[in-house]
């Protein structure tokens, strides 16, 4: 059975993986657009300290990806957090939009 670690790993390595990486501010503080729990792999020492980490992406690069036509076979996208639909601080409607606009960018470029 392959453990979550080597899941995580395989994943990376394959740079499978996009989401909103968002360093924290001076002083430790944290920005209100990132979530570190809402991160999973972030989780993983496998990944963390190693050169693996690199393969982490900010959402803006899935961006510039497709407007570049240049996708991975598959992409996990993490959003903002104020888009990401939890009731604390985003709502179901900023959710669906965020996915909408993720899905429109995609299907507006016919070469991907």
């Amino acid at each position: 059975m392959t453990s979550p670690d080597e899941i995580a790993t395989i994943r990376v390595q394959t740079r499978l993986e996009y989401r909103l990486e968002r360093e924290p501010a001076a002083h430790g503080a944290s920005t209100p657009e990132y979530c570190g729990i809402c991160d999973p792999l972030t989780g993983f020492t496998s990944i963390m300290t190693t050169s693996l980490r690199n393969n982490l992406q900010d959402v803006t690069n899935f961006y510039r990806d497709v407007a570049g036509d240049h996708l991975p076979a598959i992409a996990f996208v993490r959003p903002f957090e104020s888009q990401a639909g939890h009731p604390a601080n985003s709502t179901q409607k900023a959710y669906e939009d965020f996915v909408m606009d993720l899905v429109s960018r995609v299907q507006s470029n016919p070469s991907l």
